[in-house]
């Protein structure tokens, strides 16, 4: 799975781990979609995250994630 805008190869592990991750932080939102977009979060702000705040810098992107969908609604 190809993420050469953000200069990272999302792979089937890094999901799966993800994924284990959410499933603690966030039981709702532990699937692969959530996960890939929290993996691209990560890499695009990985210089305001601080690995012992995990739980927090998911509240982040959890808040950003809801204001992107605002301002682009799906169908």
């Amino acid at each position: 799975m190809g993420m050469s805008d953000i200069g990272y190869d999302i792979n089937k592990e890094d999901i799966e781990r993800t994924v284990r991750i959410l499933g603690i932080l966030d039981p709702s939102n532990a699937n692969a979609n959530t996960a890939i977009n929290f993996l691209v979060y990560l890499k695009k702000n990985s210089r305001n995250a601080d690995p012992d705040k995990l739980e927090l810098f998911y509240d982040q992107f959890k808040k950003a994630s809801v204001v992107k969908r605002e301002e682009y609604p799906t169908t």
